[in-house]
């Protein structure tokens, strides 16, 4: 049986560069660690990329979270189809309104 990393409550989001830095080529990061004992997942999404692409590469991160044993090309691969099946649909990320 496939189990995830961390129930979905335990993943943080960051849209930050501090951590590709020393990672250059890379857009997206799936760091898991604990905190007082509780497991939790960090996926780090690259700030300067397109919105198409913060949707693939967060897809991609949280496919290693559900399903930890898929081969990097399986992950990709379905990240692609989600991402795409999903930009088409129209999600987008919504604009906080000013106040």
């Amino acid at each position: 049986m496939l189990k995830p990393l961390v129930k979905p409550d335990k993943i943080l989001l960051f849209n930050s560069i501090l951590p590709f830095k020393k990672k250059k080529n890379s857009i997206g990061l799936m760091d898991p660690f604990q905190n007082e004992g509780v497991e939790y997942v960090a996926i780090w999404v690259h700030p300067n990329i397109s919105e198409k692409s913060k949707l693939n590469t967060t897809t991609h991160e949280a496919i290693h979270v559900a399903y930890p044993s898929l081969t990097e090309q399986q992950t990709i691969d379905g990240a692609d189809l989600i991402g795409e099946v999903l930009w088409n649909a129209g999600y987008r990320k919504m604009k906080k309104r000013k106040k």
